[in-house]
């Protein structure tokens, strides 16, 4: 019996130093994770002693120790006895920092971590996402450009219209922000007909025909039929003379326009822009948008917003120059309306 108790005692001091070997080994592994993971700290006193918080703001092993002065390169550095490590000395105060939203923290220029606008007391610095920061802008209208990323505070540059600040009525011309038909170019800078044609727009202009937009041509007339949903009217059908289809359809935000040829191909659906109030939209037989036009008489220009960021004007007279002719593809009008209302229903069946 005496035997069977001493051997259960020595498995058990067995099992007790594995595991404390266990645990160890654990504890040491624990040390690597936290190396891996170094702490966040806005001052040396964040980090305790033997370490010191660096430039990114995270904790780190002192790289010397130190006791006095004496222990650390006096040119260069100073101890600091509550942590005992020589540290770096970048700084003396704030205005040594050449960076304008760092600050001078013992020694060392480093972001500031803050909570409000006070907290930040260099000239132009704004506490933003809880950290001082100088920023370039806050807001659009603060940017030449009219773009301001509000990740980074700077001014950028547009490349599409979605870079504009959302509900503006801006739109992306030449890298910024404008108001449509305020960034009129020079007549020497505006496109002829080649161009128009080498356009986004072209192939869809092309499939319907200008002749089936222009009131002069002989094609529009015909018949005329109402469209139905649910028994409710919902716009106008128009079969032309040479079998070419227009279809107005009648939405809450106004309407959009379906251009069909002869053999059923549908070439583009249309529809205004209502933000803008200045182009027409464009999309392809898939409901794809492809562009944005409008044509500005007044001003003597045509204008295409491409849908991947390509914009570019043409030269109203090279495009159409009335019963002399005009450029393939370009049309004045960008919706059917027929020369005389026809005989159209007026009630669903």
């Amino acid at each position: 019996m005496a035997r069977s108790i001493q051997s259960l005692s020595l498995v058990m001091l067995l099992l007790l130093g594995c595991l404390g070997l266990f645990a160890l080994a654990c504890s040491e592994d624990s040390d690597g994770d936290d190396d891996d993971n170094p702490q966040s700290c806005q001052e040396n006193a964040d980090c305790g002693v033997g370490n010191l918080c660096n430039a990114s703001n995270l904790c780190q092993a002192c790289t010397t120790t130190c006791e006095t002065l004496a222990d650390c390169d006096a040119t260069t550095q100073v101890c600091d006895t509550t942590i005992g490590c020589c540290i770096d000395v970048s700084c003396g105060e704030d205005d040594d920092c050449e960076d304008t939203a760092q600050y001078c923290i013992d020694k060392m220029c480093r972001e500031k971590s803050c909570t409000e606008d006070s907290d930040c007391t260099r000239a132009g610095n704004l506490c933003l996402d809880d950290v001082c920061k100088h920023p370039e802008c806050t807001e659009y209208s603060q940017c030449e450009t009219n773009v301001c990323n509000l990740e980074t505070y700077t001014c950028e540059s547009c490349s599409l219209d979605s870079d504009c600040p959302q509900n503006s009525g801006l739109i992306c011309s030449s890298g910024n922000c404008v108001t449509p038909g305020s960034d009129d170019d020079d007549d020497e800078n505006l496109l002829g007909c080649q161009e128009f044609q080498d356009s986004c727009l072209f192939d869809l202009f092309n499939c319907y025909g200008e002749k089936h937009l222009d009131p002069l041509m002989d094609v529009q007339g015909g018949g005329c039929s109402l469209l139905c949903e649910d028994g409710n009217a919902a716009g106008y059908r128009y079969t032309l003379t040479d079998g070419a289809v227009w279809e107005n359809h009648v939405t809450e935000s106004g309407f959009y326009g379906l251009a069909i040829k002869a053999d059923g191909t549908t070439c583009y659906k249309v529809e205004p822009d209502i933000v803008s109030m200045v182009y027409y939209i464009f999309y392809d037989a898939n409901d794809t948008e492809v562009g944005r036009y409008q044509v500005n008489e007044a001003e003597g220009f045509v204008e295409i917003r491409c849908a991947d960021g390509q914009n570019s004007k043409y030269r109203f007279d090279e495009l159409y120059q009335g019963t002399s002719g005009h450029c393939q593809g370009f049309s004045r009008n960008v919706r059917y309306a027929p020369p005389s209302q026809p005989d159209c229903p007026t009630e669903c069946p």
